[in-house]
């Protein structure tokens, strides 16, 4: 009986290949594991990463977690890019052992170790979102070079996102937003033949006053559609232009749906209710969703859908050594993390803003509350406000500080101009006090009438300066400046002669100089 040998070899062979592919994808998942592993020990401190950036304190659960514009979602953010990793598994395992970038690796991995060590040593986990970014893409470029870094560009910016807006940015243009957010509903519902007129950020339609507060900004939502573009771009295989063009109009569309939210609040007898409220931005957001994707259609009629990306037919052999210098650098910031003896605040001997005299030159004060809702992400770390009066005149005073020890805390925002909601700031300008120093001068008109106010601060730096020192945490360590930062507003009626007034506040604004001189331990600006 003849039989034909090589008939019996191959199948041999073939479960000898299959055999040696297993245990060879088991080698690499297990060189994975353990580099994924010492990178979980050194960016520990993003587990439960929950920036609680919200400083608009009315705003609690799915409304604080999905609308405040000082906050972000961590987790869905931290979901989503693994998503990413995960379809892009095959692309950049073909790209490990393609010839390294070592000299780029070592650029990028430089600032993610300084700033992954300084989170821990300042206890500021969010710089640690940057340095895990920063880490992913020096990995890449040491184990795949450009291919590998193309492949994981995406995800790893895309965690960028977890990262809150810093209220030092933040108040430069939410108060606007939120005030042209408000004009432009009433504006539509005026045209649409129901009378309503904007003051300010509130909107006043019949009896019903409606405040537009920073949830309603469409901050959030245009972030979360610009988040769903992203996910457009590598779900369905949209050329770079598509993409683009999905991007840019996710912005357009976030404000225009929170437009349509705003409207709908104003409308809704029974939008007064959180959970109402809520799941009306809920529904607009998904309403953004299907918008975008019909934006995604309509390109695809003209574009054509096609991946950005050819997989290599090369497979590499997994570049051991590299992955070991990969760990060996990430098992150092891990230990260098463990290692570090956190940033621990001296003591400070300051003079409490509550020590501001309820009697003040012949002028009696009595505490009046601050609007926490209006001031929203521009907030304080102390504050003191009173009302002092000295037989028909009045003087409305607030003292705001910031430690400098929480880079949510941040009240550079014109909102602090601004007496009480419903006001609009209708002249601006600067006036020398007698002691010297310069203020800021604003003209504010509400429906109670028009106030002049005065406004300046102490310890401010420059806002570029600011700026990187609140991101950054500068003012919790070695580099911080001593005291605080503080501001002072006074705001009197001028509804009578202008000049009476001015001359009211310039008195005032004299005996709390003197006080300030107390509080601060200086007289300097």
């Amino acid at each position: 009986m003849a039989f034909d040998a090589e008939n019996l070899v191959a199948p041999e062979s073939a479960r000898v290949a299959r055999r040696r592919s297993g245990a060879r994808a088991v080698s690499e998942a297990g060189y994975f594991l353990l580099l994924g592993l010492v990178a979980l020990v050194a960016y520990r401190r993003l587990i439960g990463f929950d920036p609680g950036a919200s400083t608009s304190h009315d705003l609690r659960g799915v409304e604080g977690m999905l609308f405040a514009p000082s906050g972000s979602s961590p987790l869905l953010i931290f979901s989503c890019s693994a998503w990413l990793f995960a379809r892009r598994a095959a692309r950049i395992r073909s790209t490990l052992g393609a010839p390294a970038r070592p000299a780029l690796a070592a650029a990028l991995f430089v600032p993610a170790f300084a700033l992954c060590a300084w989170g821990y040593y300042v206890g500021e986990p969010t710089l640690l979102v940057p340095s895990l970014s920063l880490s992913i893409l020096a990995v890449a470029l040491l184990l795949g070079g450009g291919a590998a870094f193309r492949a994981t560009m995406l995800p790893a910016l895309f965690l960028l996102l977890a990262m809150p807006i810093p209220p030092v940015f933040l108040n430069h243009f939410m108060y606007s937003l939120q005030v042209a957010t408000a004009h432009s509903t009433a504006n539509i519902l005026d045209g649409l033949g129901l009378a309503s007129v904007a003051r300010g950020e509130r909107i006043y339609r019949g009896d019903h006053i409606f405040e537009v507060i920073e949830s309603c900004s469409g901050i959030r939502t245009v972030e979360t559609l610009l988040m769903a573009s992203f996910l457009f771009h590598d779900l369905f295989f949209r050329s770079r232009l598509q993409s683009a063009l999905i991007v840019v109009s996710s912005v357009l569309i976030g404000l225009l749906v929170n437009q349509v939210r705003v409207i709908s609040i104003v409308l809704n007898p029974y939008s007064k209710f959180a959970a109402v409220h809520t799941t009306q931005g809920l529904v607009m957001v998904a309403v953004g969703v299907l918008l975008m994707a019909g934006v995604d259609r309509l390109l695809s009629l003209v574009l054509p859908a096609r991946p950005w990306w050819k997989r290599p037919h090369l497979r590499y052999p997994l570049p051991t050594r590299r992955l070991a210098v990969a760990g060996v650098s990430l098992a150092a910031l891990a230990g260098t993390t463990l290692l570090l003896v956190p940033w621990r605040l001296a003591r400070e001997n300051e003079v409490a803003m509550a020590t501001l005299p309820p009697e003040l030159d012949g002028w009696t004060g009595n505490g009046i509350a601050v609007d926490r809702e209006f001031l929203g992400s521009a907030t304080f770390s102390e504050w003191v406000r009173r009302r002092y009066e000295r037989g028909a005149d009045s003087v409305d005073v607030l003292l705001g500080a910031n430690r400098r020890l929480d880079m949510r805390i941040d009240f550079e925002s014109p909102k602090v101009a601004i007496p009480a909601p419903g006001s609009e700031i209708v002249e601006r300008g600067r006036e020398q006090l007698p002691s010297g120093r310069e203020v800021q001068t604003f003209k504010v008109r509400g429906l109670a009438g028009d106030y002049l106010v005065y406004l300046w601060s102490y310890g401010l730096a420059s806002p570029a300066e600011e700026a990187v020192r609140s991101v950054l945490a500068l003012d919790r360590g070695p580099w911080r400046r001593s005291g605080r930062t503080i501001v002072v507003r006074l705001a009197t009626a001028a509804e009578g002669s202008p000049d009476e007034a001015r001359a009211r506040l310039r008195e005032f604004a004299s005996s709390v100089e003197r006080e300030m001189v107390r509080i601060t331990g200086s007289g300097s600006a």
